[in-house]
C-alpha cells in the first residue's frame, strides 16, 4: 500500500432532525408571539420584536443604570448638544415589556430639548405603547426613572443645576 496516499477524512455526518428542529422552533416562536399578542398591545409587541436605540453610546454625556423592584436592570446613555438630546440608547436584561419601554423612552427623548426630556414620565411611555398590563407597569417606571437619572448625570458632569419638577411628582409614578 502506498503510504503517500492518505484516505480523505470522512464527511461530517448530516445532522438528522435539522428540519424537524426548525419546524418545532418555528411552532414555538409562533405560539410565543400569539400569546404575546393576547397580553400586550400591537405597539408593545412591535417595539419588543424590533427595538430601536439598543446599545451603549461611547462616549456619552450622561449615563445611568437602575434596577427595578422586579430585578430588571436598565442602562441608558445619551448625548446632549446645545441643550437637545441628540442621541439616546439603552440596554436591559429585562423582559419583553422592559425592552419595549427602553426602546420607547429613548425614541421619546431623542430630539427633545433637555428640559422636555426631563419631564418625560411613565405615562408618556404608556401612551406611546398603548398601555401595558398592570403587572408590567413597573417596566415603564423603570425606563422613565433611568432616563431622568441619565439626564441628571449629564447635569452633574456639565456642572449645571436642575430645577425642581413643577408638579413635584416622581417620574416613575405619574
Amino acid at each position: 500500500m502506498d503510504e503517500d496516499k492518505k484516505t480523505p477524512p470522512a464527511a461530517p455526518p448530516s445532522m438528522p432532525g435539522d428540519a424537524e428542529y426548525d419546524e418545532v422552533l418555528e411552532l414555538l416562536q409562533g405560539e410565543a408571539l400569539r400569546q404575546a399578542r393576547e397580553i400586550y398591545s400591537a405597539e408593545v409587541v412591535a417595539e419588543c420584536m424590533a427595538p430601536q436605540n439598543v446599545g451603549r453610546l461611547e462616549p456619552c454625556d450622561g449615563t445611568a443604570v437602575l434596577t427595578g423592584g422586579c430585578g430588571d436592570t436598565m442602562e441608558i446613555t445619551l448625548r446632549v448638544e446645545e441643550g437637545v438630546v441628540t442621541e439616546a440608547a439603552f440596554l436591559t436584561d429585562g423582559c419583553g415589556a422592559t425592552v419595549a419601554c427602553g426602546s420607547a423612552v429613548t425614541r421619546l427623548a431623542r430630539g427633545r430639548k433637555f428640559e422636555e426630556a426631563l419631564d418625560l414620565t411613565r405615562r408618556d411611555i404608556l401612551a406611546l405603547l398603548n398601555g401595558l398590563p398592570p403587572s408590567h407597569l413597573h417596566c415603564a417606571a423603570l425606563a422613565a426613572e433611568t432616563l431622568v437619572a441619565a439626564l441628571t448625570d449629564h447635569l452633574e458632569r456639565s456642572g449645571a443645576t436642575m430645577t425642581a419638577n413643577p408638579e413635584g411628582e416622581d417620574h416613575g409614578t405619574r
